[in-house]
């Protein structure tokens, strides 16, 4: 029976989804340095994506029974783009659900704005490369276009239902 939802935070979305996971199931959360009571103990874990990896996920599976994971990053949702972080970061069997967060780049700390600003640079030349070229711009890329030049919060119940969903069915 899961005891916690232990999480890893950036620039505040991972914690937002953190909350509405823990008012929409009871459980506590607490972020990860901040949640040695629950060592040992089965936890669902949150953590958002640098590059791809899902980060605090390897410490709390070192301190924890991690038994499901969320990751938050600024992606709209895909089914593929889930089942591919959930094969890159090694997890699975593990019940993994992924969640777009937002962007605030005012709120982001030390080397990752550097990284995000240079990814953005990456994408946005990419994108600016296709358009010339003539291909039509999906929704999604409009959409994270959008999100890395403005900005923004995503985070809304509904992205966080599925995961809400596991944690009620798999912890009576």
């Amino acid at each position: 029976m899961l005891k916690a939802i232990v999480y890893e935070s950036n620039s505040g979305f991972t914690e937002k989804y953190a909350s509405l996971l823990s008012e929409q199931t009871g459980l506590p959360a607490a972020r990860l340095k901040e949640a040695s009571a629950f060592a040992g103990e089965d936890v669902a874990f949150l953590g958002w994506l640098c590059a791809g990896s899902i980060k605090g996920a390897k410490k709390a599976r070192a301190r924890f029974n991690v038994c499901a994971v969320g990751a938050v990053g600024m992606a709209t949702y895909s089914s593929e783009y889930e089942a591919k972080l959930q094969r890159e970061n090694g997890l699975e069997g593990t019940p993994f659900f992924y969640m777009q967060g937002g962007l605030d780049m005012a709120r982001l700390k030390g080397i990752y704005k550097f990284m995000l600003k240079a990814a953005i640079r990456t994408i946005n030349a990419g994108i600016e490369a296709d358009i010339k070229a003539g291909k039509p711009l999906s929704e999604e890329t409009a959409a994270m276009r959008e999100l890395a030049k403005n900005g923004g919060d995503c985070v809304c119940p509904e992205n966080i239902e599925k995961m809400a969903l596991w944690v009620a069915e798999n912890n009576k």
